[in-house]
């Protein structure tokens, strides 16, 4: 039997949380130095209002003892296969700790075998490689197969863009990469922002205002499908307040209107360890083509 690790900087969807193989382990979110279990023990609102009064949010790994029991929970279940797919190593240590994990767990295990995979992108970005593992194990792939198909989609299958109010967040955190932070906001310039298979966030396009760049998120995704039918369309999204599920309306229409079946798009909103390096506000898009 084949079994699914991931963690929740991979914002998989919640529509397959609750699967029996698969275990998705919390990063940590620390406010005011005290830590909690990503998408447990604390929730977007909280991160919300602890920014809103002028906090900057912290996030930290899984812990090793995490990331182990979580493994071990599969292998007492029968599961001696395991694939796991995590956020893209450059941007976080998770890998790194997974890894880590692995070779502990195989020297304990002989029987297990067990295939990390690094998603060379973030939240649903690799929450969908997630679910298109889990949708191959339901039709009963080999496990050699369903290696092969994710790793095949990585990159060059799979992308992700969003648009976020501010930058100050990704700035603090020092994840700004490629964008740069000063890009104008006292001019109302708007980046949108993406990931390169460097691990690097960059400026995809800079708009006037952020209806102006949400809307060219959309072209460019149109334009980067290329005339393919995506597998898998997601908008994703950090609150729930009504101008940002206002403008998701507005976002699935223009998607409709670009020929996008309505079926096919699904929103979600990511998980509070995002939240705490982009801010509130953050829309995006993660396509992941057939």
């Amino acid at each position: 039997m084949i079994g699914i690790i991931s963690d929740t900087t991979s914002d998989v969807p919640s529509s397959i949380l609750n699967t029996e193989f698969l275990e998705v382990i919390s990063a940590k979110v620390i406010l005011n130095e005290k830590e909690y279990r990503d998408g447990k023990e604390i929730q977007n609102e909280q991160v919300i209002k602890f920014m809103d009064e002028g906090g900057f949010p912290k996030t930290s790994l899984p812990s090793y003892s995490d990331i182990s029991e979580a493994f071990k929970r599969l292998i007492s279940k029968g599961y001696k296969k395991i694939i796991s797919i995590n956020v893209f190593s450059k941007l976080s240590g998770t890998y790194n700790m997974f890894t880590n994990v692995k070779k502990d767990l195989q020297k304990e295990f002989k029987d297990i075998k067990i295939e990390l995979i690094d998603s060379k992108s973030v939240s649903l970005g690799s929450g969908l490689l997630v679910k298109k593992a889990l949708n191959l194990i339901e039709k009963n792939t080999q496990f050699e197969e369903i290696v092969k198909e994710i790793k095949n989609s990585i990159g060059n299958k799979i992308n992700i863009m969003y648009t976020i109010p501010t930058l100050k967040y990704l700035k603090a955190g020092g994840r700004i990469g490629k964008v740069s932070a000063t890009i104008g906001e006292f001019l109302n310039i708007k980046p949108i922002i993406s990931v390169n298979n460097e691990g690097i966030y960059y400026t995809v396009s800079k708009e006037r205002g952020l209806k102006r760049a949400q809307t060219t998120m959309v072209d460019k995704m149109i334009e980067w499908l290329d005339g393919n039918i995506p597998q898998e369309l997601y908008i994703g999204r950090t609150d729930d307040t009504e101008t940002t599920m206002s403008t998701i309306e507005k976002i699935k229409q223009k998607l409709i209107n670009k020929g996008i079946e309505i079926e096919k798009i699904k929103t979600e909103q990511i998980n509070p360890s995002l939240l705490s390096h982009t801010g509130k506000g953050l829309i995006g898009i993660t396509i992941l083509k057939s």
